[in-house]
Order: C-alpha cells, then sequence, then structure tokens
C-alpha cells in the first residue's frame, strides 16, 4: 500500500467510522491520513417578495466552524492513534470535490463509510459511495458504520480497537478482469501478515427450462466446479512462491452475493476486495451486481477496485460471443493471471 489515505467525513458520526479501518492501515504501512470534508455554501434564502437574503459573515462564521471542528477531529486522530494526519476542508460538488481531491494528493486508498445523515455524510450507496467507486482511480474501502451511534465517540476513543486484516476473502468469477484487485489486497494484508482465500462461487447447471418445463433438479455442474478450482488453484501457487499464505475455496449456490457473504460470515473474514465495472458493477444498482450487494450487506469492511476505461474495455471484447467461441474450440489460449508482485510497505 502506498503513502496517502483519504477519508471523507461529515458533521456526524456515521462518517468518522471509517477512521479507524483508515488508521489500521497507516500503522502498518507509513501511510498518511488525509481527513476531508466536502463544505457546501449556504444557499441563497428568498424573503418574501423582497430581495434574497444572503448573509457573508453569516456565511465565514459556518466555514470557520466546519473548518474548527475538522481540525479538532484530526488533532485526536493524531494523538490517539499516532499516525501522520493531515486535514482538508474543500469546495464544490461533493463527489467532483473529494475526486479531484484524491487526485491531487495521490491517494493510494479511499476509506469511507457507507450512510451516514448530513452533508457528505449521506453516503447511502448508490450516491456518493458508488460515485467515488466507480470513478475513483485507487481502490476504496467502503466501511459500514454501526446504526445509533450518531453522538457516540468511541470510535475515535479506543482506535485501537480498530480492524486487522489478518484474513482477507477474494471472490473471482473466472474473468481477467475480476482478478485485478488481487494485487491491492495483497498490498492491504502483506503487512498484516494475512491469508488469503480465492473464492469462486458456481451457479448449478439448470435443465432446459427450469423450474417449470421438467422436475429434475439442477445438475451439480462437477465439470465448472473443476475446472474453477483449477483456476484458483494457480492463481494460489503464484501467491505461495511470495511467502504468502493462500488457500482456495469453490461453492455452489444460485446467490453469489449471499455465498461470499455467508462464507465471510462462517469463516471470520476481515476484509472482502473484489474488482467492480465502472459501467456496469456499482454503476446499475437496477441489476443488483454481486459487488454492491456484497457492499450494501457486508459486516465487515469491503475493498472494491475499478480498473481503468482500457481494461473494461478489452474485458468487454471477451466476452463477446466471437472471442468466447475462438476460446471453446481452442483457437486462443485463456490467459490465467499471474500472482501479483508483492508491493513494498
Amino acid at each position: 500500500m502506498g503513502h496517502t489515505i483519504m477519508v471523507p467525513i461529515d458533521r456526524s458520526r456515521f462518517g468518522e467510522q471509517a477512521i479507524p479501518a483508515a488508521v489500521a492501515v497507516a500503522r502498518q504501512t507509513g501511510a498518511t491520513v488525509h481527513l476531508v470534508r466536502v463544505y457546501e455554501p449556504l444557499g441563497v434564502m428568498p424573503a418574501f417578495d423582497v430581495m434574497p437574503l444572503y448573509d457573508p459573515e453569516w456565511e465565514d462564521k459556518v466555514r470557520r466552524g466546519e473548518e474548527s471542528d475538522l481540525k479538532t477531529v484530526a488533532e485526536v486522530v493524531r494523538e490517539r492513534a499516532g499516525v501522520s494526519v493531515q486535514h482538508a476542508l474543500i469546495d464544490g460538488p461533493v463527489v467532483d470535490a473529494l475526486l479531484r481531491y484524491t487526485a491531487d494528493v495521490g491517494a493510494d486508498l479511499v476509506v469511507m463509510s457507507t450512510h451516514g445523515r448530513s452533508g457528505i455524510g449521506r453516503l447511502v450507496l448508490g450516491s456518493v459511495a458508488e460515485a467515488v467507486v466507480r470513478r475513483a482511480p485507487c481502490p476504496v474501502m467502503l466501511v459500514r458504520p454501526r446504526e445509533g451511534v450518531e453522538n457516540d465517540v468511541a470510535h475515535l476513543l479506543n482506535l485501537d480497537q480498530g480492524p486487522v486484516f489478518k484474513h482477507i476473502l477474494v471472490p473471482v468469477d473466472g474473468t481477467e478482469f475480476a482478478k485485478k484487485v488481487i494485487s491491492r489486497a495483497v498490498a492491504i494484508g502483506a503487512p498484516f501478515d494475512a491469508r488469503y482465500t480465492l473464492l469462486r462461487v458456481v451457479s448449478p447447471a439448470l435443465p432446459p427450462g427450469w423450474p417449470y418445463a421438467t422436475t429434475e433438479f439442477p445438475r451439480d455442474g462437477v465439470a465448472e466446479r473443476i475446472r474453477a478450482r483449477r483456476q484458483l488453484d494457480a492463481i494460489a501457487e503464484g501467491l505461495r512462491s511470495q511467502a504468502l499464505r493462500a488457500s482456495t475455496e469453490v461453492l455452489t449456490d444460485t446467490e453469489p452475493a449471499k455465498a461470499i457473504l455467508d462464507y465471510a460470515d462462517w469463516y471470520g473474514v476481515d476484509l472482502i476486495a473484489m474488482t467492480t465495472h465502472g459501467r456496469r458493477g456499482l454503476s446499475r444498482l437496477a441489476l443488483g451486481s454481486v459487488a454492491e450487494a456484497v457492499a450494501r450487506e457486508s459486516r465487515v469492511p469491503v475493498l472494491l477496485f475499478r480498473p481503468g476505461p482500457e481494461e473494461e474495455e478489452e474485458e468487454e471484447a471477451r466476452e463477446r460471443p466471437e472471442a468466447q467461441a475462438l476460446v471453446a474450440n481452442g483457437s486462443v489460449k485463456e490467459n490465467v493471471l499471474p500472482a501479483p508482485t508483492r508491493l513494498s510497505t
């Protein structure tokens, strides 16, 4: 992992609950935590049928109050966490302002809460958080905050109790595109001496017309499971060659997101890492993408990474029927992505 972690926060305690996760990574990597709040100027208020009301002094007072509050939070984190902390109050539309700051400081990771209530805190997945994931040039870690903690500062007072990323789950679907997140997961997990579980959820083979045209039960898709296991084993072997602990798991389920979440609960996963698409994935919530469903329901932080547009176009080309036919008949060999190089910390 690099040296700059950005954490968008607001005036609510919901946004601040992303701070412990950022601190945990910063302690292991020596990164600087940037606490960022977007200031949205006060609107001009109409005064009956006369001139609109706008008080520059009041605007300045509100802004200074925002700066003071942000500075206080930064000082608390710096003192209690023992990591380098910077803070910035920035202007503009929320998403654009955050992305601009991310680019300006060269952020290597964004850590943010997925829910809140005020200002930038309205991070309900599908709005600000979705847009940041879809457009950020770096991985985004989404943290689901605890409910009912609007006035609870325990998460800042007990930063030593932040998450420890010792077991990282990496769901992949067999495509090259889905494997892009692996090196980012290693970058976060390596300083924690984490172990990695590569997971593939295979859909059961359904008979034609199921469930209406036949009473035959779904077949278990043995061939697909074997192929999936071979693909995962090849990636895991590459990780092991770098002295990383890696295992594989293949599950059969008609609901991939639920299978991933259940596995994370059952086996004590600390972080789920997934690749997402810019135009599809999280940007098409109506289709219920697996990544979006996992990020929305997960009890543990979720690391989402969107590769660049060029890589997405390459994956879309692979998915075209003519390209798939070439792979099927052996004219084109399917590439197994080599294990990522272990990143320095």
